[in-house]
């Protein structure tokens, strides 16, 4: 259909530039939040080989099993959004992991985690916006 005379618009229209007219992609954060009482478990589980590797191996696994809500939290897009968390899960283990070993009081079996709850988060195009509490 050709329309050939003056653009009429509504009454309530609002003008836009051309920055606020361009298609931004999307993305999305997910914030985890590995609960003080969850970090005990894993310095009481590792007992006299509480190390940062130790740790970090645990924090592998953990990533691993956060991969399920991630899947359920996406839209069409889990396998793209899975590989993108691994990938910076992966990236972000030793700084956690570093950030567990500051909060250990003690050694070996005697070893105690006193620190508080820790909190990261991992943004991406790929990944949904999600909040995770282990």
């Amino acid at each position: 259909m050709n329309y050939d005379g003056t653009l009429v618009m509504p009454s309530s229209y609002a003008l836009m530039d051309k920055e606020e007219m361009c298609y931004v992609e999307g993305g999305g954060t997910i914030t985890v939040t590995i609960k003080a009482s969850t970090i005990k478990g894993i310095v009481a589980t590792l007992g006299g080989a509480v190390t940062g590797y130790g740790i970090q191996v645990a924090l592998d696994a953990l990533g691993a099993a956060l991969v399920t809500p991630i899947e359920f939290g996406t839209a069409g897009t889990a396998t793209m959004a899975v590989a993108a968390f691994l990938v910076l899960w992966n990236g972000a283990a030793a700084s956690i992991a570093a950030g567990i070993m500051g909060g250990i009081v003690g050694t070996g079996a005697a070893a105690v985690y006193k620190g508080g709850n820790i909190k990261r988060s991992f943004t991406n195009k790929a990944l949904p916006n999600l909040k995770l509490t282990i």
